[in-house]
């Protein structure tokens, strides 16, 4: 996948914030013959994260924004994604405009996902990564 590709698959953004995006440092290194899905924080803009997933062929990207407040470290928290356990300081709630009108008007869909969106792939996985973005994309 290149970094054209990436750009234009995001779904729920404008071109500006999809060319304002910064890419993982190893995208280049990246074998996507072993991902079915993609996730990174914007090394410049801290609150925005980026979710990519091969859907019929084609790469769905969206654009996610971080809660501005942490959880306190000494409780625990679960990732809906991944379904890991981890302290809560590492699971944010992120948020995704939704496509079209309703995401004009500002509707947005959350949900709690580990905070550096590296969750570990698989069948279960992928199935809540398309569950997620199909809801985002609804309008």
């Amino acid at each position: 996948m290149t970094e054209p590709q990436i750009r234009r698959s995001m779904a729920n953004c404008s071109r500006g914030d999809a060319s304002a995006m910064t890419l993982p440092k190893d995208f280049a290194e990246l074998d996507w013959s072993q991902r079915t899905f993609l996730g990174w924080r914007d090394a410049r803009l801290d609150r925005r994260g980026y979710l990519v997933r091969w859907r019929d062929g084609e790469p769905v990207g969206l654009l996610l924004r971080a809660a501005d407040s942490v959880m306190s470290r000494r409780r625990a928290a679960m990732c809906l994604l991944c379904q890991s356990v981890r302290p809560s300081d590492e699971v944010t709630l992120f948020t995704a405009r939704r496509k079209g009108d309703a995401g004009r008007r500002g509707d947005t869909i959350g949900t709690y996902m580990c905070a550096d969106l590296a969750c570990a792939p698989g069948d279960e996985v992928e199935a809540r990564v398309d569950a997620f973005i199909a809801e985002v994309l609804h309008s």
